[in-house]
């Protein structure tokens, strides 16, 4: 399971431009495909697929928050949180992706909510979506992995500025 960091406030200030989230895959029906914000519960965002956009317009914008006080790596850059911008009314709210995972499965469920703690991201040199957790140096494309459920198939996240 990829480790959660605590979204202190000043730390990560810093955010990108907006972007979308594009799929890359053998599959014909996902590749080229875009990930957008699907409501789950009160304030909780899942992750679902759409091919009905265009590349250059939002689906569901995404930012990218990181600390220019920390010093990125040459080749992966910097390490922050994926996050969502809810808007309800007379506010938005930050929300910051935690990836969870489901009971008796070897599947993680992202998910976006109003919160302090996220799930570390970043996005290397080919504005590939990656995860580094704690046991290794070498950053994770692990969006599929040997599968509990046949159907599954691989993907690479692309992050597609607006």
């Amino acid at each position: 399971m990829a480790p959660l960091v605590v979204a202190q406030t000043p730390y990560y200030a810093d955010q990108s431009a907006p972007f979308n989230l594009v799929l890359h895959s053998a599959s014909t029906s996902l590749d080229g495909a875009a990930l957008f914000s699907c409501h789950e519960g009160a304030a909780i965002e899942g992750l679902c697929v759409t091919t009905d956009f265009n590349p250059v317009e939002p689906v569901s914008p995404y930012n990218f928050n990181y600390s220019s006080l920390s010093t990125p790596d040459p080749v992966l850059g910097y390490q922050g949180l994926l996050t969502w911008e809810l808007q309800a009314g007379s506010f938005n709210l930050s929300s910051p992706m935690a990836l969870q995972n489901i009971s008796d499965t070897n599947v993680e469920n992202a998910f976006f909510e109003p919160s302090t703690t996220g799930t570390l991201v970043g996005f290397d040199q080919s504005n590939l979506l990656y995860i580094l957790d704690d046991t290794t140096t070498e950053p994770g494309y692990s969006w599929y992995g040997e599968p509990d459920n046949a159907s599954c198939v691989g993907v690479d996240v692309e992050r597609v500025f607006i």
